[in-house]
Formats: structure tokens, sequence, C-alpha cells
């Protein structure tokens, strides 16, 4: 025991080195290959919203998470996680992807019994951090990056085992197994094919490793099977491959057709010609470069599979999940070295990083222009949108009726009601006006409804409207609100509302959405879009109708009293009107 300690200590100082260094190299990445692009803290979708609503829903807390929640341990780390807040909850989250990168290091560090040089862990760090997907995949499956730590652990504790045979290490890797397998089950093929390879590499371990297959087995079994029961008992939309073939959730060929898809998004040209090079060189000079080049390749396909298995949910963020293992096998060069390297040795090997690393920059702008941008555009507008959130929490007050409209985009924090009811108010009676991609629910405190929809909403006492940038558009008391069908107030005699003129549908065209006004005692009207001093639609008489082409669904329009004062003033807003756009 007193020889095994320094080395515990060295490994576990190389470790959080390894972590440093992996930071480091995130941050430059983030900073230069992304300049001013993704912010690592910024939260976008409404899972996150979600995860921090996890600690207002119920009673009963971690009980509640074994006995109801598909992945429960994971959950139990979201809800943690939540409690930091909306603006800190992914922080955890990038930890411990930069600890798994460090994990995987060591592992491989562990296998060959040779540290990895700092320009190949570099060189590795790097080409994770040119592939958004990483990005995209840690904050849109936060449960997968906890998944891969706990399998991590329990590899790196069946890897104690084989060097020191305490039984203490077996029962340590089983136990992390089932942490993994229920904090996500996407790497149960991948897990089964690295028990497979302990059985027929450890001989000498064998009935060890056999068990720790059947043990993962029997876990990550349960895990799918529980994840796929509640997925289908909940309503979320599940809809397996096609059929040619059976196998569980589609057929051989609709997976195989999805792994290609997600394929193409980890295993770039300049990835491939990498991984080539290293199985080339690995059989001339050193055959276990080359086997372990290969299982990380089959590993990192293998974890693609469970995805590839629900083409409904074959999102590229998904492609991250085999990249850490994909990546892994530039470890190694070293191993390719002589015994001492001499200078140019190190030259050589950083010029052919550098261009493995430049190719695969170039072959990834397109994703980082267009689908990660896009994502990053959600990032911006949902950083305004807590701000704003910020600015309703404070004008409520326990009890108050109120109506929200605006937030007509697809990542909508009121579509997490246990987020709306435990951060903003709790006991105020919340409808929020969605956009159509937007499911109307009706929650006991919080409502979402359509621009479509035809009912004429209640009086509220207090209406907020946001901009299309997220901003506060408007706040109000007292101004009626209604989506397509309209304000007509009988007392006073205002009347706001649109019809939609189907001359056009008739002929062949899209249809035309009339909006009319009605606004008696007035000489001067005008119509505004978006926000009260937005872009002017129409101006002149108190009675009139403007006709409009397109527009987005859930555009809001505002009547404006110009009649005296500033016209684009809150304070002259005497209706508001929500449109949904034609069919």
């Amino acid at each position: 025991m007193s020889d095994a300690l320094p080395t515990i200590i060295q490994g576990r100082a190389r470790l959080l080195a390894l972590v440093v260094v992996a930071s480091i190299v995130f941050g430059l990445s983030l900073r230069f290959h992304y300049p001013g692009y993704f912010d690592p803290l910024a939260v976008f979708h409404i899972d996150h919203f979600m995860y921090v609503g996890l600690q207002h829903e119920g009673q009963g807390s971690f009980l509640r998470y074994l006995l109801y929640y598909p992945r429960p341990f994971g959950n139990i780390l979201l809800h943690h996680a939540g409690r930091l807040g909306i603006k800190w909850q992914l922080a955890p989250v990038f930890a411990c992807y930069l600890l798994n990168v460090a994990l995987v290091a060591r592992y491989l560090e562990r296998l060959t019994k040779r540290l990895a040089p700092l320009l190949c862990f570099i060189l590795y760090a790097a080409l994770i951090c040119a592939n958004p997907e990483y990005y995209l995949g840690l904050k849109m499956d936060p449960l997968a990056v906890y998944s891969l730590f706990f399998f991590l652990c329990s590899v790196h504790a069946w890897q104690s085992y084989l060097e020191s045979e305490r039984p203490a290490y077996l029962a340590l890797a089983a136990a992390l197994t089932l942490l993994g397998a229920m904090s996500k089950e996407s790497y149960f093929v991948a897990v089964a094919l690295f028990w497979m390879a302990q059985v027929w590499m450890e001989t000498r371990h064998r009935k060890a490793a056999v068990t720790m297959l059947l043990i993962s087995g029997v876990f990550m079994g349960f895990a799918s099977y529980r994840a796929l029961t509640w997925t289908r008992q909940s309503g979320v939309d599940y809809q397996p491959a096609g059929s040619a073939i059976a196998v569980p959730g589609g057929s051989v060929i609709a997976v195989l057709e999805a792994m290609l898809s997600l394929r193409r998004l980890l295993f770039f040209p300049a990835v491939i010609l990498a991984l080539v090079a290293l199985t080339a060189a690995g059989w001339w000079r050193n055959r276990s470069v080359m086997w372990i080049t290969v299982s990380c390749a089959v590993l990192g396909l293998a974890s693609l599979v469970p995805n590839a298995m629900l083409p409904n949910h074959l999102f590229n963020h998904y492609s991250a999940l085999g990249l850490l293992v994909a990546c892994a096998p530039v470890l190694l060069v070293g191993h390719l070295w002589s015994s001492r390297p001499q200078t140019k040795t190190y030259i050589a090997t950083a010029i052919l990083g550098l261009s493995i690393y430049g190719l695969l920059l170039r072959e990834q702008r397109w994703n980082i222009e267009n689908p990660a941008g896009w994502f990053r555009d959600q990032e911006i507008l949902t950083q305004r949108l807590l701000g704003t959130l910020d600015q309703i929490r404070g004008q409520t007050r326990p009890g108050n009726s109120i109506l929200v409209a605006g937030i007509t985009w697809p990542f909508n924090p009121f579509l997490a009601p246990a987020y709306i009811e435990g951060v903003m108010c709790g006991d105020c009676r919340w409808t929020a006006i969605v956009g159509a991609s937007a499911p109307a629910r009706n929650d006991p405190m919080v409502q979402t409804v359509q621009a479509s929809d035809e009912r004429v909403l209640g009086a509220h006492d207090r209406v907020f409207v946001v901009a299309p940038d997220g901003s506060l558009a408007g706040s109000y008391s007292g101004v009626p609100v209604a989506p397509q069908k309209g304000v007509r107030d009988s007392s006073s005699g205002v009347e706001f509302f649109a019809t939609v003129n189907p001359v056009g549908a008739i002929a062949g065209k899209p249809a035309k959405t009339v909006v009319h006004w009605v606004m008696p005692g007035n000489q001067n009207v005008e119509i505004h879009s978006e926000t009260p001093g937005g872009r002017i639609l129409a101006k002149g008489p108190p009675m009139g109708n403007l006709e409009l082409d397109e527009f987005a669904d859930g555009t809001v329009l505002f009547l404006q009293n110009a009649s005296h004062g500033d016209p684009t003033a809150p304070e002259n807003t005497t209706a508001i009107l929500i449109l949904a756009a034609p069919k």
C-alpha cells in the first residue's frame, strides 16, 4: 500500500495537469477559433430552463428521480447543477467534459505504460475543439457527458484492478457502470464492445472480464428498456427506423444510413487521414499503436449506434458522442518515435499536427458558419431574453394575471412551466402567446396559446411584449391584447383585428392577411410592428385597413395614438394584435 500511494498521487497530479492543459486549449479555441462566437455558459435550449425547474417540481427529490425518471442519476446531477441558476448551470457540464478529455488520455497512458507527449495531447484537445459538434453536444446532451464520465471512471477502476488484483476495484468498476447506465444509455454498444475486447485480451483475468461484461449488459439493458418505456408512455415523439431487416428500434439498412449521416460529422477527411497514417505507421513500427487506433475508430462508430436507431432524434450534435474516443489515437504518436527523439522529430510532428488541424478547420468552416452559427444566434437571443425576464419578474406581484407576447422562436422558456413557476412567480397566472411551431399547453399556472387561436383572451393585470431581439418592447396595464381574432372593445369602440383574404389562395398564391382598425375620437393613427417604435406599417385616419404580404408567425402589431405627444411612446399604445401566418 505504501508503494502504491506515490503512484496514485502522481497519477492524480498528471490528471489534474491534463485538465489544466485541456482548459487552456479549449479557452484559446473559443477565443480564436470561434472569435466572439461561443460562450461556454450561455443557455438557449428549453431543456436548460427545465433543468433549473427540476428543483421546483413536486416533492420527494431524489426518490422521485429514482422511481419516475428513466435516467435518475443524470437527473440528480442536473438537479444540483440547476441550483447554480440559469446562468451557471452549464459550468459543471463543461468541467466534466474537460475531465473526460483528460481521463481518456490517462487511460491510454496507463494502458501503454507511457506518458503522451504534451504536443500530442495539445493536438488531441485541439482536434476536439475544431469540431463545433462537441460544443453543441455537451450543451444539448449533458446527460451523455455525465454518463461518459462514469464509464471512463469505470474503465480506470478496471485498469487498477488489473494492476493490483484488488477485488475492491472490480466492485468499484461495477458500481460506476451502474451510475453511467442510469445517467444515460447512449454508450451501451461501445461499453459492450469494450468488455468483449477485455474478455478476449485479458486471458489472466478472463473470469473478471466476463463478469463485468454480464453486469454491464444487465445494467445497460435495464437502462435502455426503462428509457424506451418512459419515452413511449410520456407521449414523446418516438418513431423507429423503417422496416427491412428488423432490429430493436428500426432496420439494419436504416441504422446504417443513420450512422453514415452522423459519421460525416465525426470522421472528417482530415481525421480519417490521421487515423490511416497512424494505422500504417503502427503496422510498421509498433503494432500496439495500430490495434489501439483501430479500436478507437470502432468504439467511436459504436457510440453513434443508439441514436442511429432513432432517426427522429438524428441530430448532428449526437456525432459528438464518439468524438473523444475517435480522436484519441493522436495521443499515441509518441510511441512511434525513437527512444531518444531529436529536435527534428518534434518539428516534423508539429508540422504534421498543424496541417491536420488546419485541414480540419477548413472542412468545418461551413458547419461553423451555418448550423452552429444559428445556435450561436439563439444563445445571443436568449441572453438578452434573460435580462427581459428579470425585468418582467421585477414588475409582477403575487396573484397577478400576466400575458406575455412576442416570444416566437423555438426555444421558449414558457414551455418549461416549472422554471416559470419556480423562478419567475409561482403565485401568478401566466399566459404566453407562442408561434405555430410551439405546442399549446394548459398547465395549472402557465398556459401557452398559439397566435392562430381565435379565442378572445380575458383581462390581465400586466401585459408584456417581447421584441424579436429578446428585449422588452413594452409593459402595459389595461391595454387589450389578442391573437388573430383581435380586439373589439365595446366600451371604447376600439377595434383592432385581422382577417385572411382567401382570394390569393384560390389563385394558387399565398393568402393575404388584412389588418383592420377603428379608434374613435382620434385624428391620427399609426400601426407599428414588433415594438411601439418599430417599423411603421400604416399611418392615417382613425379607421382603415392594411393588407400584409409575408410576415413571421406571432408578429406583434401595435395600434398607436398619434394625435398628441410621441406616437411611439408606450403610453400611446391603444391595442396590441398578434398575427398568425396564413396557412
